[in-house]
């Protein structure tokens, strides 16, 4: 019975048939943009051409806003100090705080692995903050020790209050030789 089916024959069934599919989808999916198309036809005015729909809106007339003019005097303006020099000290300040926090992770599981008792571990984690005494006085220090509450409680499972974890911050400033 296929014999009698010529490749010719085959290829345009199959095309009529997937032309087919995707008219009817396409009237389907898209029904409401092909009738507006066909509305806008009708509604078109003597010489051919359609309205354009307004893209951008109306023009508005009338008199222009008027400005706000404000007066500051000299003292009361703030000028930030050059962006440029924030951003290579917080970027040194933010990279030493990440180093920090990644090492405090690590310590918090192999405390949690060995079975550390919390006078050790609290022991460890003060040893590691004195080699971070460059964050004693940052701006940070105080998210610094609520991360490490939240380090020791989450991955080490030792609670320590945040009056602890503040005393563990070196008193001495000068860096040491690591």
């Amino acid at each position: 019975m296929l014999n009698t089916i010529s490749w010719s024959e085959y290829l345009t069934c199959i095309a009529l048939l997937i032309a087919g599919y995707y008219t009817i989808t396409g009237i389907f999916y898209y029904r409401a943009d092909i009738s507006s198309r066909f509305r806008k036809k009708e509604e078109r005015t003597d010489n051919g051409v359609g309205q354009a729909p307004s893209l951008m809106g109306a023009i508005k007339t009338g008199p222009p806003k008027a400005i706000r003019k404000q007066l500051v005097a000299a003292d009361e303006l703030f000028i930030s100090p050059d962006q440029e020099q924030l951003t290579a000290s917080d970027s040194m300040i933010i990279g030493t705080i990440a180093d920090l926090l990644e090492e405090s992770k690590v310590l918090a599981k192999t405390i949690a692995h060995d079975n550390n008792t919390p006078e050790e571990g609290a022991s460890l984690f003060q040893s590691l903050l004195q080699r971070y005494p460059q964050l004693n006085n940052a701006a940070y220090k105080d998210a610094i020790s609520i991360s490490l509450h939240h380090t020791c409680k989450n991955d080490a499972g030792i609670e320590f209050s945040l009056e602890q974890i503040n005393d563990w911050w070196p008193t001495d400033l000068t860096p040491s030789s690591n």
